[in-house]
């Protein structure tokens, strides 16, 4: 016992209690997720026929994705519209996907096991999805802020980009390392589209 009269050997004993029942309860909340993940992996896996094929998109269906009518899409493109005095895309467009980069890097990315297409506002409810959704999610917000030619650009490898022009120069977003740059015309592309037009690089070679 100590000098002010506390039992110090005592007090250091509960904490190891409770320090051990705080580590157990913890323990067996991940082994309830671990044993969650594992049942969803299997329902998964048993439907995944039948999840792939209700998820393929027709040449129709991926040019709707790109959503102008959005609420969330076009609120997110009003916010960046204030941060300029009388915005204009001729102008302001390169410094406004500055602020789309900012938007989009809070997105977490994961990657589905299955062919699975999120939706913008599911996109954006749980700030999650893999490159796909968010070069849709991406071009969507870039068709509102005034970019007539935004696209998303799929490669031969299956890599999806943003590609824009500005001021008469063709730019690709790396929606992976959250850069923009020059696009690079040898690369080989698979295909490309918005709400407007869908383009298949291989039929034209």
């Amino acid at each position: 016992m100590s000098k002010e009269g506390v039992d110090m050997d005592n007090d250091d004993g509960q904490k190891k209690i409770d320090d051990e029942d705080y580590f157990k309860e913890y323990r067996d909340e991940i082994k309830r997720l671990e044993d969650k993940i594992a049942l969803l992996e299997q329902i998964i896996e048993r439907y995944r026929e039948y999840i792939e094929k209700e998820e393929t998109k027709t040449v129709t269906e991926m040019k709707r994705m790109i959503d102008l009518d959005n609420e969330r899409i076009k609120e997110l493109a009003d916010n960046i519209k204030r941060e300029f005095i009388d915005y204009n895309p001729d102008e302001h467009l390169m410094a406004a996907i500055d602020l789309v980069m900012k938007r989009i890097r809070k997105i977490r990315r994961v990657r589905s096991p299955i062919l699975f297409w999120m939706d913008i506002d599911e996109i954006l409810k749980y700030d999650i999805g893999d490159l796909m959704d968010i070069a849709v999610l991406t071009c969507s917000i870039l068709r509102v802020l005034g970019s007539e030619d935004a696209k998303v650009l799929v490669l031969d490898d299956g890599t999806p980009f943003v590609m824009f022009v500005y001021s008469g120069k063709h730019y690709m977003m790396d929606l992976e390392n959250h850069v923009v740059k020059p696009l690079d015309q040898n690369i080989k592309k698979r295909y490309a589209f918005n709400d407007k037009e869908f383009i298949n690089y291989q039929e034209s070679e």
